[in-house]
Order: C-alpha cells, then sequence, then structure tokens
C-alpha cells in the first residue's frame, strides 16, 4: 500500500493563462445560519485551483455569502419557508451543471425532504461530476436505493459517522474507525460507480492506529494506515 505523505502540487501557470484555463466548478450549498459553509466551500475551491466557482444558495442568504469572498460568483436558488433549498430550484441547478465542470453538493445545506428530492435528480444525471460532502451525505443516507438509482460519477467524502449512515452497518464508532479503511474499500465495490475519498488523518480513541489518506483506486492510490 501507498502512503500519502504530500498533497501534490499545482503544476505552474502559463504566463498568457487566464481563469478559464483552469476549470470550472459549481457548488450547491449553505442554509439560513449555515452560510458560513458555502463561503468557505468555495474559498476552497479556489484555493484548490479552480479557476471560475460560482456558489449558488438559497436566496435569502446570498447577500452574506458574496460578501464573504468576492473571488467566487453567487447564484440565488428558490427555498422553502426553513430557509433550505427548494425543489423548485432544480432547474435552476441543472443549468448550472451545463455550465460548469463539475459540482459539489451539501456543506451547509442541512436535512429536508425537499433537499433529497434535489439530490435525488442531481444523481440520476448521467456523466455528472458529482461531489456529495457533509449534510449532502446525510441526505443522502436517506434516498431509498440511492445505489441502483446513481448514474453520476461520485466523489463521497464522508467521516466514519456518516458512512456508516451510508452503509448502514450499524457498528460502533470505536469499530468503524479501526476498520475505517477496510469499510472505505468494501464500499467501493459494493457501489462500484461510486468514487470515495477522505483526506482527513484520524486517530482511534485507543490511540493504537492513525488512517493516512484514503482514496479510491481509480485515484491510482490506495488506502493506508500506520501505527
Amino acid at each position: 500500500m501507498q502512503i500519502v505523505r504530500n498533497i501534490p502540487k499545482l503544476k505552474p501557470r502559463a504566463p498568457g493563462a487566464h481563469k478559464g484555463d483552469f476549470g470550472r466548478v459549481a457548488i450547491i450549498a449553505g442554509s439560513l445560519g449555515m452560510s458560513g459553509a458555502a463561503a468557505l466551500a468555495g474559498r476552497a475551491a479556489l484555493r484548490a485551483g479552480a479557476g471560475l466557482v460560482r456558489v449558488a444558495i438559497p436566496e435569502s442568504i446570498l447577500p452574506i455569502v458574496a460578501s464573504i469572498e468576492p473571488s467566487f460568483t453567487t447564484v440565488p436558488l428558490s427555498e422553502d419557508s426553513s430557509g433550505k433549498i427548494s425543489p423548485k430550484a432544480i432547474n435552476t441547478i441543472l443549468d448550472i451543471i451545463d455550465e460548469n465542470d463539475c459540482l459539489a453538493f451539501g456543506p451547509g445545506i442541512g436535512l429536508s425532504g425537499s433537499v433529497r428530492l434535489v439530490l435525488e435528480t442531481l444523481i440520476k444525471q448521467e456523466k455528472l461530476r458529482l461531489l456529495i460532502d457533509a449534510d449532502g451525505l446525510n441526505n443522502l443516507s436517506k434516498i431509498k436505493n440511492w445505489p441502483q438509482k446513481n448514474k453520476a460519477n461520485l466523489i463521497l467524502t464522508p467521516h466514519p459517522g456518516e458512512m456508516k449512515r451510508l452503509s448502514r452497518t450499524g457498528g460502533t464508532t470505536g469499530t468503524e474507525h479501526r476498520d475505517y479503511c477496510g469499510a472505505q474499500r468494501r464500499r467501493n465495490r459494493r457501489y462500484r460507480r461510486t468514487k470515495s475519498l477522505h483526506q482527513q488523518n484520524r486517530q482511534s480513541r485507543n490511540g493504537h492506529c492513525r488512517f493516512r489518506r484514503c482514496f479510491d483506486r481509480s485515484y491510482n492510490r490506495s488506502c493506508s494506515r500506520r501505527p
């Protein structure tokens, strides 16, 4: 197994290059009271090297998110009475998909039936490059038979608790930490088209195992752990 010790650095950019040469990322995020999560996700995409970043959020929090970071653009989405994204936003989101290279879904988005309807529509989009994180994963876990419904190229970023809900293993937290990478590999085999990625080092409760970064084999990296 390969231990990933360093995150690959961005290649130097040509003097004549412009922002359109470095990818277009759209992020569906945020809800009333969770505007910071959407802004941080947008900033993270910029810091990762994306040339153009669009953050689509419920319209009531757009002024807050737009004021935090001037380097990404924002898109207002229809929302329900609780300040979460409404199914009425789906046409706007589908238009966003056509204009960008990939889509991230979930930071601060909250849990609701409306959000799940939007997410279920997204996973049915063939060849969509879709990363699901945070509350997006918790909503995904409540969509019945979601692996069978999925047609998108998924990247999932679960921590152990989120992965427990996704896989419905019912294991204890300690067990999940001890066999976190093994569970990742089993999930990859079970869901086939789903790529899972976890980049945060984690320490088990008993201190015996520190997990390094876990990558799906399609990234030509494997999951490893160190004593």
